[in-house]
Protein backbone atom coordinates (compact mmCIF):
# COMPACT_ATOMS: atom_id res chain seq x y z
CA UNK A 1 0.00 0.00 0.00
CA UNK A 2 1.65 3.28 -0.92
CA UNK A 3 -0.40 6.25 0.34
CA UNK A 4 -0.95 9.57 -1.51
CA UNK A 5 -1.38 13.11 -1.55
CA UNK A 6 -1.26 15.84 -4.22
CA UNK A 7 2.71 17.09 -2.60
CA UNK A 8 5.35 16.25 -4.46
CA UNK A 9 6.73 14.41 -1.45
CA UNK A 10 4.17 11.95 -2.76
CA UNK A 11 5.08 11.60 -6.17
CA UNK A 12 8.56 11.27 -5.08
CA UNK A 13 7.75 8.35 -3.04
CA UNK A 14 6.19 6.65 -5.31
CA UNK A 15 8.59 6.86 -7.95
CA UNK A 16 11.38 5.37 -5.06
CA UNK A 17 9.14 2.51 -4.85
CA UNK A 18 8.99 1.93 -8.69
CA UNK A 19 12.57 2.16 -8.70
CA UNK A 20 13.89 0.00 -6.08
CA UNK A 21 10.60 -1.63 -4.46
CA UNK A 22 8.01 -2.37 -7.16
CA UNK A 23 8.32 -6.17 -8.91
CA UNK A 24 7.04 -7.19 -11.71
CA UNK A 25 3.21 -7.70 -11.65
CA UNK A 26 3.03 -6.40 -8.00
CA UNK A 27 -0.66 -5.50 -6.88
CA UNK A 28 0.00 -1.79 -5.48
CA UNK A 29 -2.48 -0.52 -3.58
CA UNK A 30 -2.62 3.58 -4.14
CA UNK A 31 -4.35 5.17 -1.29
CA UNK A 32 -5.80 8.39 -0.46
CA UNK A 33 -7.56 9.41 2.67
CA UNK A 34 -9.15 13.18 2.42
CA UNK A 35 -10.34 15.04 5.26
CA UNK A 36 -12.25 18.51 4.92
CA UNK A 37 -13.08 21.05 7.29
CA UNK A 38 -16.93 21.49 7.81
CA UNK A 39 -18.50 25.20 7.69
CA UNK A 40 -19.60 25.08 11.53
CA UNK A 41 -23.24 26.09 12.52
CA UNK A 42 -22.45 27.78 15.61
CA UNK A 43 -24.22 30.34 16.80
CA UNK A 44 -28.22 30.90 16.36
CA UNK A 45 -29.33 30.97 12.69
CA UNK A 46 -32.08 33.08 12.16
CA UNK A 47 -33.53 30.80 10.04
CA UNK A 48 -33.84 27.31 8.38
CA UNK A 49 -32.82 27.99 5.19
CA UNK A 50 -29.38 29.33 6.78
CA UNK A 51 -29.04 26.17 8.03
CA UNK A 52 -29.74 24.22 4.80
CA UNK A 53 -27.35 26.82 3.26
CA UNK A 54 -24.40 25.82 5.46
CA UNK A 55 -25.47 22.36 4.65
CA UNK A 56 -25.60 22.39 1.49
CA UNK A 57 -21.93 24.14 1.33
CA UNK A 58 -20.70 21.38 3.22
CA UNK A 59 -22.02 18.99 0.53
CA UNK A 60 -20.65 20.55 -2.22
CA UNK A 61 -17.05 21.24 0.08
CA UNK A 62 -17.56 17.18 0.82
CA UNK A 63 -17.80 16.61 -2.50
CA UNK A 64 -15.17 18.69 -4.32
CA UNK A 65 -12.63 16.87 -1.99
CA UNK A 66 -14.07 13.39 -3.31
CA UNK A 67 -13.56 14.41 -6.71
CA UNK A 68 -10.02 15.89 -6.39
CA UNK A 69 -9.03 12.56 -4.51
CA UNK A 70 -10.64 10.89 -7.29
CA UNK A 71 -8.70 12.62 -9.99
CA UNK A 72 -5.89 12.42 -8.18
CA UNK A 73 -5.67 9.23 -7.80
CA UNK A 74 -6.33 8.47 -11.69
CA UNK A 75 -3.51 10.20 -12.42
CA UNK A 76 -1.08 7.97 -9.99
CA UNK A 77 -3.06 4.72 -10.83
CA UNK A 78 -2.16 6.21 -14.69
CA UNK A 79 1.49 6.77 -14.08
CA UNK A 80 2.39 3.54 -12.52
CA UNK A 81 0.18 2.03 -15.49
CA UNK A 82 2.17 3.31 -18.15
CA UNK A 83 5.38 1.95 -16.06
CA UNK A 84 3.93 -1.53 -17.44
CA UNK A 85 5.53 -3.17 -13.91
CA UNK A 86 2.64 -3.31 -11.55
CA UNK A 87 -0.86 -3.67 -11.46
CA UNK A 88 -1.87 -0.41 -9.59
CA UNK A 89 -5.50 -0.85 -7.93
CA UNK A 90 -6.69 3.09 -6.23
CA UNK A 91 -8.37 3.48 -3.44
CA UNK A 92 -9.67 6.46 -2.07
CA UNK A 93 -11.27 7.48 1.58
CA UNK A 94 -12.56 10.16 3.80
CA UNK A 95 -11.63 10.61 7.23
CA UNK A 96 -9.24 10.68 10.12
CA UNK A 97 -6.18 9.85 8.03
CA UNK A 98 -4.15 8.09 10.86
CA UNK A 99 -6.74 5.59 11.25
CA UNK A 100 -7.79 5.26 7.72
CA UNK A 101 -4.16 4.48 6.75
CA UNK A 102 -3.92 1.73 9.40
CA UNK A 103 -6.71 0.27 8.50
CA UNK A 104 -6.79 -0.14 5.25
CA UNK A 105 -3.11 -1.76 5.33
CA UNK A 106 -4.13 -4.26 7.68
CA UNK A 107 -7.57 -5.30 6.06
CA UNK A 108 -5.81 -5.56 2.97
CA UNK A 109 -3.20 -7.56 4.63
CA UNK A 110 -0.25 -5.58 2.67
CA UNK A 111 3.02 -6.63 3.00
CA UNK A 112 4.01 -2.88 3.54
CA UNK A 113 3.00 0.26 3.92
CA UNK A 114 4.62 3.06 2.53
CA UNK A 115 4.84 6.95 3.03
CA UNK A 116 6.04 9.75 2.02
CA UNK A 117 7.75 12.34 4.90
CA UNK A 118 6.49 15.59 4.64
CA UNK A 119 10.13 17.29 5.76
CA UNK A 120 8.40 18.93 9.22
CA UNK A 121 11.27 19.50 11.45
CA UNK A 122 10.99 18.21 15.31
CA UNK A 123 8.80 21.46 16.55
CA UNK A 124 6.67 21.42 13.94
CA UNK A 125 5.81 17.62 13.85
CA UNK A 126 5.51 17.63 17.57
CA UNK A 127 2.56 20.55 16.79
CA UNK A 128 1.21 19.28 13.88
CA UNK A 129 1.48 15.78 14.67
CA UNK A 130 2.82 13.10 11.66
CA UNK A 131 0.69 10.72 9.83
CA UNK A 132 3.73 8.94 9.43
CA UNK A 133 4.92 8.40 13.10
CA UNK A 134 1.06 7.19 13.49
CA UNK A 135 1.43 4.38 11.53
CA UNK A 136 5.27 4.00 12.75
CA UNK A 137 3.69 3.35 16.13
CA UNK A 138 0.47 1.99 15.29
CA UNK A 139 0.06 -0.01 12.11
CA UNK A 140 0.24 -3.57 12.58
CA UNK A 141 2.02 -3.85 9.11
CA UNK A 142 5.19 -2.91 8.30
CA UNK A 143 5.84 0.53 7.16
CA UNK A 144 8.78 2.22 5.03
CA UNK A 145 8.92 5.74 5.48
CA UNK A 146 10.16 7.55 2.10
CA UNK A 147 12.65 10.93 2.29
CA UNK A 148 13.95 12.76 -0.43
CA UNK A 149 16.15 15.56 -1.53
CA UNK A 150 13.72 18.04 -0.40
CA UNK A 151 14.10 16.53 3.11
CA UNK A 152 17.73 16.70 3.96
CA UNK A 153 17.65 19.61 6.13
CA UNK A 154 14.71 19.00 8.42
CA UNK A 155 15.36 17.87 11.78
Amino acid sequence: VVCLDASDYSGHALDWCAKKLFRENDEVHLLNVFDFEPIPMSGPLDTFSEMESIAHQNAQLELRGQQNAIKLMKTYQKRCAEQGKVIPIAAVFQGSCNRKICEYAEDMDAELLVLASRGLGNFKRFLLGSVSDYCVHNCKVPVLVVKDEMNKDSG
